[in-house]
């Protein structure tokens, strides 16, 4: 099953070229090819971009920040022109929280329910995330429920997996940030996709420029 890696990045570090190199290393099995998309990262990163360059992942430049939704449109746009011939397309954030298991466990998932979407969660009881925004996301949960009878749980991980059929719904799910990743959930199951929840072997989150791993 061939995928390709889609990557929006702004002011990344060296956690993104080092999970590139292992998805390099480890995962021909899966991977057709890599984008990264800079998101008018600031000049003291753009080393990032330039050793991401120099091993062969192809790099999108963006003179502006536009945020995370804007930069997939952009990536998913050049994947449609280049007539790529995909099983699908896995996406990721480039802030270290997913590793190259993490990504593999995705493009498995994908291969085991073809023409799912598939989205990575995470259980957010654990992570110190606040009550409010546990409880949000659990309003959500039953709203995707009630109105399409799909289930998921967290939203706005990062690291799906989309079905080739599906790139259409990503190219025009609207929003920047997270809110993006939880249109899309809500966009594709409404469109008939089935959503097929993988929970993440490491949970993490970032507090104040500190990661807190459990």
């Amino acid at each position: 099953m061939k995928n390709v890696i889609l990557i929006p990045a702004f002011d990344p570090d060296e956690r993104l070229v080092d999970l590139i190199k292992a998805l390099m290393a480890d995962g021909s099995e899966y991977v057709s090819d890599i984008i990264v998309v800079d998101d008018g990262s600031n000049e003291n990163t753009h080393y990032v971009f330039r050793r991401l360059r120099s091993i062969g992942v192809r790099v999108v430049e963006r003179d502006s920040n536009r945020g995370k939704g804007s930069a997939l449109r952009d990536g998913l746009s050049l994947i449609c022109e280049a007539e790529y011939d995909i099983d699908g397309v896995i996406t990721a954030d480039a802030n270290g929280k997913f590793s190259c298991r993490d990504i593999r466990n995705v493009a498995k998932a994908m291969s085991e329910n073809p023409g799912m979407v598939v989205v990575a969660q995470r259980d957010t009881s654990r992570m110190g995330i606040s009550k409010w925004k546990q409880i949000w996301e659990k309003i959500q949960s039953v709203r995707l429920r009630w109105s399409t009878g799909e289930n998921c749980s967290d939203f706005i991980t990062g690291l799906r997996g989309i079905p080739a059929s599906g790139i259409s719904v990503a190219l025009t799910t609207r929003g920047e940030n997270s809110e993006y990743d939880r249109n899309f959930v809500f966009n594709a199951a409404k469109q008939g996709y089935h959503i097929s929840g993988m929970m993440l072997e490491k949970q993490e989150e970032s507090h104040c420029g500190r990661t807190f791993m459990l």
